[in-house]
């Protein structure tokens, strides 16, 4: 179990983000360490990004540090042996060999999304059972750009589930993000591998005016949507400034992520460029400072897998929990489940 009280020893499968698609230009090689694992990523000269386990299957050389890009293939920094997109040897640049096609390094099912690269991690090495979904205004000339303004990585301690229960947790608000009043969960669906969540917040309770609310306080919808474990999209419309934000949870090892953060908002009539402006840059500047507020939790609790909930949570959490179940070893099910549900 993970010191942090998990209940599984397993990552959960699913899409995660590895990179910011503006930081990994074309040949451009990197060592990460996701999944418990050391890994390489590079983008190959079609534009095409790899993921696979870093170690070269020749003498155990890290590809990942010195190694280099040939056309689309990875070339070992020791000894110049290269390997292609699916992991398999295709070149020995010595003797009689020419390649070694029956050596296959694991290689990681890659995607481009909202301006990230995402790998697919399931424990075993399987395809993808699911794609990650088409959001809406990305990309949309209308709407602020994205990448690389807002783009934020944080890692800290926590498991890439302790984020997403923030979707079911509207009683944590007033006390670390100062809201005046507990949020009221409106709804929860579980579809598949989307889970969504609509809360009603009350922003700029009990004051004036604040940056994001500068003619008084709002009661605004928030629309939360989960796609596995490692991917979150947060929607803001009218009467605040139409905003969508990106939030990834990549695991490093069963303790530790890397929290990925990024956010787009329309602009209002006049606002040009690319980089936000007005209320847009407001909206921007509040998010950076609220989704640090939750870490000293995170990084300092254990999760309980038989927590004792209040009433007014029990319902929400617990399908959440059933939901997420489905990521995980069947035989780590049963422990995921609140007692009673």
């Amino acid at each position: 179990m993970s010191v942090l009280g998990f209940p599984s020893n397993s990552l959960p499968t699913g899409w995660f983000i590895v990179s910011w698609s503006h930081d990994l230009p074309v040949g451009e090689v990197k060592a990460l360490e996701y999944f418990g694992e050391k890994l390489v990523l590079w983008r190959g000269e079609s534009g095409e990004a790899f993921l696979q386990d870093a170690f070269c299957l020749h003498l155990g050389a890290h590809r990942g540090v010195g190694g280099f890009v040939k056309g689309d293939d990875i070339t070992c920094p020791w000894h110049g042996w290269q390997w292609n997109g699916e992991g398999r040897n295709t070149v020995i640049p010595y003797g009689d060999d020419g390649c070694k096609p029956k050596l296959q390094v694991r290689s990681y099912p890659t995607r481009e999304w909202c301006g990230s690269v995402l790998a697919w991690y399931e424990p075993n090495g399987g395809e993808p059972t699911w794609e990650p979904p088409v959001i809406e205004n990305y990309g949309n000339p209308a709407w602020f750009d994205m990448h690389p303004f807002s783009s934020k990585v944080h890692r800290i301690r926590a498991h890439p589930q302790m984020p997403i229960e923030n979707a079911v947790d509207p009683a944590h608000i007033p006390l670390i993000h100062g809201a005046a009043e507990v949020p009221r969960i409106l709804s929860t669906t579980a579809d598949k591998h989307h889970f969504r969540s609509e809360v009603e917040v009350l922003y700029g309770g009990g004051r004036q005016a604040t940056a994001i609310t500068p003619d008084g306080p709002i009661h605004s919808s928030v629309d939360m949507n989960t796609y596995g474990i490692g991917l979150s999209m947060v929607y803001w419309e009218q009467p605040m400034i139409p905003t969508v934000q990106l939030t990834g949870f990549t695991p490093i090892d069963n303790d530790h992520i890397d929290y990925w953060f990024a956010q787009s908002s329309i602009r209002a009539d006049g606002e040009i460029g690319d980089e936000p402006t007005g209320a847009a840059l407001k909206m921007l500047k509040v998010q950076w400072k609220v989704i640090e507020q939750d870490f000293f939790i995170w990084e300092n609790m254990k999760y309980l897998d038989r927590p004792s909930f209040a009433s007014l949570e029990s319902k929400h959490y617990a399908s959440m929990r059933r939901w997420a179940t489905q990521f995980y070893p069947e035989a780590d099910r049963a422990a995921m489940v609140p007692v009673g549900d």
